[in-house]
């Protein structure tokens, strides 16, 4: 893995508009560093010998460990077959995490 996605992390690009296509052996080791949110557009391709596998990369909070999310497969037979499951259905389990909101009454004249 190249040291600039590092580097665009330090001023959070990583977790900006930007999307990542990342090519890794052992994706957690390598990215284990990085602060990754839960709508960060970071995707991991790792070969096995003819079959690469894509993965989606992000964390829940800050403090959670790196998912890795198959979300499609490319072979010479069949070609790039992606998941039909929409970015927010594939996030939705937030693992129990807490947090704090809170609402406003606003009042219309």
């Amino acid at each position: 893995m190249t040291g600039s996605l590092f580097q665009y992390e330090r001023y959070g690009y990583v977790n900006d508009h930007a999307v990542w296509l990342i090519q890794a052996s052992s994706p957690i080791s390598q990215m284990k560093q990085l602060q990754l949110a839960i709508d960060s557009k970071v995707f991991i391709m790792m070969q096995d010998q003819d079959i690469v596998s894509v993965k989606e990369a992000y964390r829940i909070a800050k403090d959670y460990p790196i998912i890795l999310n198959p979300i499609g497969i490319w072979s010479p037979m069949s070609g790039l077959v992606m998941t039909v499951v929409s970015f927010w259905e594939r996030r939705k389990d937030l693992q129990g995490l807490s947090f704090t909101v809170a609402t406003a009454e606003v009042y219309l004249y």
